[in-house]
């Protein structure tokens, strides 16, 4: 056994601070070597690095400068053999070329630890969101806790992750910006890498993560679908490696994390762009290797594929990864979940826990060490910079919004249980555009208030209409038509709340190019023929199986014209 622990800076002061969140963690790790005979040692400039700690620490009052004395003089009293064996800097330089390091101070613990053939131990504090979907109040105090819970921990580097659907085209500032929004406050609230989720190119076509690819100053990931020529979606890229430092001023480590963005494989990929995916557990198993043989000492996943998936994945790539944190499911993981050595982690969902993970790394492996949440409470203070950088983004929405569009003769009513004008006018504009013969609109999903005679403009539209249908078209016998029809005109089935429309009520389907009488659908006067197809114009919302209104077993064949997504409001 040997009898030696290189230790670094941000374990002895974890072991000191003892309001720290993991101080207790430091201390039984503290007390296990203890136990073990172990000597803690550290090259001489750790006496540096902790004094530096603690100054910061006064610095930007978080400490009082009377305390600073006693602090300092616990931690340099601490059990620590200082050691400079001869070659060491040589040693360290040489390591730090090696590892591309533009500095050498990590090395240095490198160094110490290699010629006395022991552990290093070292920190790292990883914070997680998912699911965020538009909520951009819950982020702002996200960033709050973020930046708290950066301060709280001298000299142990605090990495924060999204895994995925922080945009949502049905709130306003991400839906205004097709999602690039929510990336540029995702900036300022200290991201350092996410995974591409579903909710923003599933309803704007795959081209728009190259728009949240250059307003994110951290990696976009996504591995695991590709174009019809087989190349990645443009603004992403498949992995990233990220050099962990025991300071986080410092832009380089003594070891590296290797990251993978996996996101959920969903049939409308192919239907609507042309996507596939690529297998799984092969493509993270192949590039957590090449991760590792470009350097990265240890693999996590960014996974936006389900807590189901991630079990699956989990059991298949113990030898792999040590954590998957992920997303899509709104799954909400207190402490974690552990599928054989891999940890799975995900923190719910609309920005109401922020999730962490403490763990250590003893030169050889990293392990998470505890998962815990942090709640997201309306007593967190939203980050001011957050909020002036939204002010920024909504001056530039409302130049967009003020132009004017068209202008109404009359004005439209808008009604969830009675025919109105509004959602008459998407059908007809949807027969219009789709080439229909007949076109159907469930209201609820098209409008949410009634339309003022005069000028229409952009943002006078878009307050009433932020749907995110995509415009498509099928045919219909005339009996599944008609089927159809009659769930959308039940007023039972017109007043529910589904959860894809966020608790506004489905409303009555309306038609254009049709009437219905004596609750039979006539067209060009006659009534439907019951075996004859008809081109029928609509969205997904009426078609696709998540409507409710046709039954899957129909089988129809939809073309869609995506992405559109209210393209007047564009």
């Amino acid at each position: 056994m040997k009898s030696w622990v290189c230790a670094d800076a941000g374990l002895a002061i974890k072991r000191v601070f003892l309001d720290e969140p993991d101080a207790s963690l430091a201390r039984a790790l503290w007390a296990e070597w203890q136990e073990q005979k172990l000597t803690v040692i550290a090259p001489t400039l750790w006496a540096y690095e902790v004094t530096s700690v603690v100054r910061k620490q006064v610095y930007r009052r978080q400490m009082a400068p009377d305390a600073e004395p006693a602090t300092l003089t616990t931690v340099l009293r601490l059990p620590v053999q200082l050691m400079r064996p001869p070659d060491l800097h040589a040693r360290a330089s040489e390591l730090a070329q090696r590892l591309n390091r533009p500095a050498a101070y990590d090395a240095h613990y490198l160094a110490l630890a290699e010629m006395y053939e022991c552990p290093f131990w070292t920190a790292l504090i990883i914070l997680h969101t998912n699911d965020i979907h538009g909520r951009v109040e819950g982020l702002a105090r996200i960033a709050t806790l973020v930046e708290q819970t950066r301060a709280e921990n001298p000299g142990v580097p605090v990495l924060y992750f999204d895994a995925g659907d922080i945009e949502e085209p049905s709130r306003r500032l991400s839906n205004l910006t097709k999602g690039t929004a929510m990336h540029r406050l995702l900036n300022l609230a200290g991201c350092d890498a996410a995974v591409a989720g579903n909710g923003a190119w599933l309803r704007y076509g795959p081209q728009v993560l190259g728009d949240h690819g250059r307003a994110a100053r951290y990696p976009l990931l996504l591995a695991n679908l590709r174009m019809s020529d087989g190349v990645l979606p443009p603004g992403v890229q498949p992995t990233t490696t990220l050099e962990i430092a025991s300071d986080p001023e410092q832009r380089a480590g003594p070891w590296r994390l290797g990251l993978i963005g996996m996101t959920a494989d969903m049939p409308e990929y192919s239907a609507f762009f042309d996507l596939s995916a690529v297998p799984a557990a092969s493509l993270v198993r192949e590039l957590a290797a090449a991760l590792r043989q470009d350097g990265a000492d240890a693999v996590i996943v960014l996974s936006h594929m389900s807590l189901k998936t991630d079990r699956e994945l989990a059991a298949e790539l113990q030898n792999d990864v040590v954590a998957i944190i992920g997303a899509h499911s709104h799954d909400l993981l207190p402490e974690g979940e552990r599928v054989g050595r891999v940890l799975i982690a995900q923190a719910g969902q609309y920005a109401e826990h922020l999730g962490r993970l403490d763990l250590a790394w003893d030169g050889e492996r990293l392990e998470v060490v505890r998962a815990t949440m942090i709640p997201v409470t309306q007593a967190t203070p939203r980050s001011p910079r957050v909020l002036a950088e939204v002010d920024v983004i909504e001056a530039e929405a409302a130049r967009f919004l003020d132009e004017i569009i068209g202008e109404l003769a009359e004005p439209l009513d808008f009604a969830l249980d009675r025919e109105c004008g509004a959602a008459n006018l998407m059908a007809d504009m949807l027969r219009e555009r789709m080439g229909g013969e007949i076109a159907v609109v469930a209201a609820g999903q098209a409008f949410t208030g009634p339309l003022p005679a005069g000028p229409l403009r952009r943002g006078t539209l878009w307050d009433v209409c932020s749907s995110t249908a995509n415009p498509a078209i099928a045919t219909l016998p005339g009996a599944q038509l008609s089927a159809l029809l009659a769930k959308g005109l039940d007023p039972a089935f017109a007043a529910e709340r589904p959860h894809t429309l966020r608790g506004q009520e489905r409303g009555l389907l309306h038609l254009s190019g049709g009437t219905m009488r004596d609750g039979v659908l006539h067209v060009d006067g006659a009534p439907v023929d019951p075996a004859r197809g008809y081109r029928v114009a609509g969205s997904d919302w009426e078609f696709e199986h998540y409507g409710g209104y046709a039954d899957p077993d129909w089988g129809l064949q939809i073309e869609y014209e995506v992405p559109t997504i209210d393209k007047v409001t564009r």
